[in-house]
Parts: C-alpha cells; structure tokens; sequence
C-alpha cells in the first residue's frame, strides 16, 4: 500500500462590512488583494489583503499602511507535499484575527502552522518541529514568508491583512539534505482585518471569500457609504 498526498487546502479570505460617515466629493485609494499562487510540490502563497485608505495622500494614490479604515485580510498559503507526508492546511483570513495554518506529519515532524495576524501584531512563524525550521513571522501588512516556500515541500506563506499572519513550518528541501526523511510544509495564517473606530456599524467574516478579492460600495442617502471588503485566498489546492 502507498500513501499518496497532495498539497494541502490553501485558506479562505476574510470579509469586512461598515457603515463609515462620508463628506461630499471626498474620495478613497482602494486596493484589491490578488489570489495567491498553488502548485504541486511547493509552498503556495499567501492571499493579498484588500482595504480601503483615507486622507490628502488619496490625491495622489501615495497612501501608506497607517491610512488604512477598511481591511479584509487573505487566506493564508498552503503547504507543499512529497507523496509519502501529509502538508498542511492554510489558515483563514478575516475581518477581525485572522486563523493560524495547520501543521505537517502531526505523527512524526510535528512542523507548526503560522499564527493568525492579530489586531496589534503579526501572526508567529510556525515552529520547526522535530526536524524542519521555522517560519517568518508576519508584518504589519504583509504575510510572512513559510519556510524554504519556493522549495520543494516548502512551506505556504501567510496572508497579507491589517497584520499579515505567519509563514508556515518546513524542512529543507530533500534535492539538497537527502538525509531527512519526508516532512511536509505546513499551512500559512490567515491575515487580519481592520475596521476603523468611527464606523457607525460594522460586521466582520472569517473564510467567506476564494479568488481574487472584491470592494463593494453602497451609496446612500445622507452622509453615509456601506464599503464590504471581501479579500482573497489561493485559488485552489496546491497540487
């Protein structure tokens, strides 16, 4: 009998919905988070956040991090299979704290999934486990890096939110230290969303979005526009 696995199951992005006071003729920098990338063998990317950003830097499309009110974070990146292991799962985006990856071979490397972003810090790089090494963790904005992720088996990589969640546990690839046994790349986390103290309402959604993300506007009548940010994920299950 042989045991036959592929690339784990990349995470879902976040939503987040508010209700956000408006003047007239004001505009917005919107930006939409991208799919991540999935292939057989190796680490798959982590989803880009989407947000919505104010201020005077919106005149010339030049807004940083900090001018953010609106952030659905990416599903995290999934982990990359050998056919003998068993890879894991990337974590969940979300409105709120994004969801930490799963884990590889829980029987025998033990190799951690990333942490899930937060709302004040970036998720932790998954842990090394009996014989692997540990991943990136994630950054205001960005997803970290899994473990040797563009290697084989590598590590998928965390989405990109608010705080981006952390890169996923791996080993080195087996073409370069043949003296390891199979261990698969764990999952990546889910990124985090944001959504700004002076909405007049809000809803927020764990895993609801696959694909690239989306930006919904809603006008209303009055001083009011309803934004749903639903953010992205890796398309499809890395193998």
């Amino acid at each position: 009998t042989f045991g036959l696995y592929y690339g784990g199951y990349p995470g879902l992005g976040g939503q987040a919905d508010a209700t956000i006071p408006v003047t007239p003729g004001e505009t917005f920098e919107i930006n939409v988070g991208a799919a991540g990338s999935a292939s057989q063998f190796y680490g798959g990317s982590g989803g880009g956040a989407s947000d919505i950003r104010t201020g005077s830097c919106v005149a010339t499309l030049s807004c940083g991090l900090a001018a953010r009110a609106l952030v659905a974070g990416g599903g995290g990146g999934a982990g990359g299979s050998s056919v003998t292991a068993q890879p894991g799962n990337g974590g969940n985006g979300s409105g709120a704290n994004g969801v930490s990856g799963t884990g590889s071979d829980p029987s025998t490397c033990q190799i951690g999934g990333g942490g899930g972003g937060m709302q004040s810090s970036g998720g932790a790089g998954g842990s090394a486990g009996a014989e692997g090494n540990a991943g990136a963790p994630g950054t205001l904005g960005s997803g970290g890096v899994g473990f040797d992720n563009s290697g084989y088996f590598g590590a998928g990589n965390g989405g990109d939110g608010y705080y981006g969640g952390g890169g996923g546990g791996g080993r080195v690839d087996p073409s370069n230290a043949p003296q390891y046994s199979p261990c698969d790349g764990a999952g990546g986390g889910g990124g985090s969303g944001y959504i700004t103290p002076s909405a007049a309402a809000s809803y927020v959604g764990t895993g609801v979005g696959s694909g690239n993300g989306q930006v919904v506007i809603t006008g209303y009548s009055g001083t009011a526009t309803t934004t749903s940010l639903v953010s992205s994920v890796n398309p499809s299950q890395a193998g």
